[in-house]
């Protein structure tokens, strides 16, 4: 049994299955706590998975061959990044066609796809905040404006200062704007 997770990972891994599951296809459902076992040694339980309904639904079998797994996801923890990193290999090895891990120490989104020889022949960084597109068929872009916490979320951007008014040669002062009744016309 796994250890309970903080709800901010919940969090995430709900806003993740609402965004991608309309865009599977119908056979292939998102699953959470589901063994995928990787051809040499280890297996591994993503937070997120894409798996075909026909194999999720067995009474008796438990863990899966990755190969069969369409997407995996992991969500870290500030504790747990390192060894959400280190699994690439593995997922890169069942073959696993895209990878995601939503890093919320370095608050971003790393996307592996193109499994081939144990490692991940493509590979894309997005900041939270900025929408990140995972290569399935059809591609699923997510936006992940609700990433933030919204005590750790960036400010705005300040409103770009107004320019200095413009000063008279001649006089030193600032001229008044046109057309205000402070501003004399000079007569021809």
């Amino acid at each position: 049994m796994s250890l309970p997770q903080p709800g901010r990972h919940a969090y995430l891994v709900g806003l993740l299955r609402d965004a991608v599951s309309p865009s599977l296809p119908a056979e292939y459902g998102l699953f959470e706590s589901v063994t995928l076992e990787e051809p040499e040694v280890d297996r591994y339980v993503p937070d997120l998975a894409a798996w075909p309904l026909e194999l999720i639904r067995s009474d008796t079998q438990w863990a899966f061959p990755g190969e069969r797994c369409l997407l995996a996801v992991e969500v870290t923890l500030s504790t747990q990044a390192r060894r959400e990193y280190a699994k690439t290999a593995g997922y890169a090895r069942a073959q696993v066609p895209v990878y995601l891990v939503v890093d919320n120490t370095e608050r971003l989104c790393v996307v592996y796809w193109e499994p081939d020889s144990g490692r991940y022949r493509s590979r894309r960084e997005v900041p939270f905040g900025k929408p990140v597109t995972l290569p399935l068929d059809p591609p699923v872009t997510l936006d992940t404006s609700e990433f933030w916490d919204s005590s750790e979320r960036p400010p705005a951007p300040a409103p770009a200062p107004a320019p200095a008014p413009a000063v008279s040669r001649r006089s030193g002062r600032t001229p008044a704007p046109a057309g205000s009744p402070g501003r004399r016309r000079r007569r021809p």
